[in-house]
């Protein structure tokens, strides 16, 4: 398991002290939407990355700017190219429209209070498991991971033992509602409701599918395979904590 934040299976439970969050999904979408369109058009005189890959560069932006983001990306070496890029005079949305740019056929969207970035027609919907339709899913004053464990078990049950630790200092309970959504639409109301802002899906090309046909996913924290009844991993990322491995450029 990659990390704290990812929605895999534990039996060992932490609990510590949580932020609670009442969401009311629509309210939420629209507000949230209407705030995020703000930020994305604030004007910014001067602003710089450093030597970043991709994925860095997209998760430094959604700190320093509070823009909530939702990641599909293919762990590649284009994308894991360091690079040094700066502007001056440009809003938001433009510098996350140039980042994107970097990578062929990566785009960026707007919806439900979130920016998506995602590689367009790489993965085939029918093995892309963020399309997956849910029919109702529900919590109500839970932990953000034991709320990512809930839709996990619903994507791919888990059977056997296994262990989860959650919630850290400052985590979020969320209370949702939600029918007949994609998987994705679950993650980004989860982003939404709670503080962890980010949330990732890498996918490796060459790994092939899961025994439901999805195509594989991989780990941000450790180039190991991931086992077919912990597929698929995401993973969820708190404004200020540490970069994964993944989003930092190679050392040479």
């Amino acid at each position: 398991m990659p990390s704290p934040s990812h929605a895999l299976p534990t039996s060992l439970l932490v609990l510590s002290f949580a932020v609670c969050v009442w969401v009311n999904p629509a309210r939420a979408s629209s507000a949230q939407s209407a705030a995020l369109a703000g930020r994305l058009d604030t004007r910014v005189p001067t602003f710089g990355l450093g030597s970043v890959d991709f994925l860095g560069a997209l998760m430094q932006v959604s700190k320093d700017f509070q823009i909530p983001m939702g990641i599909v990306w293919v762990n590649s070496m284009p994308t894991r190219k360091p690079t040094t890029l700066s502007w001056k005079d440009r809003t938001v949305r433009e510098i996350l429209a140039d980042i994107v740019q970097t990578q062929s056929g990566y785009r960026m969207a707007l919806r439900d209070g979130i920016v998506h970035i995602f590689p367009y027609g790489l993965i085939p919907n029918g093995e892309d498991f963020l399309h997956m339709k849910i029919q109702d899913f529900e919590t109500r004053n839970t932990v953000l991971e034991l709320a990512l464990f809930k839709l996990h078990m619903l994507v791919n049950p888990i059977r056997g033992s296994f262990q989860l630790s959650v919630a850290g200092p400052g985590d979020s309970k969320v209370s949702l509602e939600l029918k007949d959504v994609t998987v994705q639409n679950i993650l980004d109301a989860l982003a939404v409701a709670s503080n962890r802002k980010i949330w990732i899906v890498t996918y490796s090309l060459g790994a092939g599918k899961t025994p439901r046909g999805f195509r594989r996913t991989s780990s941000l924290f450790t180039d190991l395979e991931v086992p077919d009844n912990q597929q698929p991993i995401w993973y969820f990322h708190r404004w200020g904590d540490p970069l994964p491995p993944a989003a930092l450029p190679p050392v040479e």
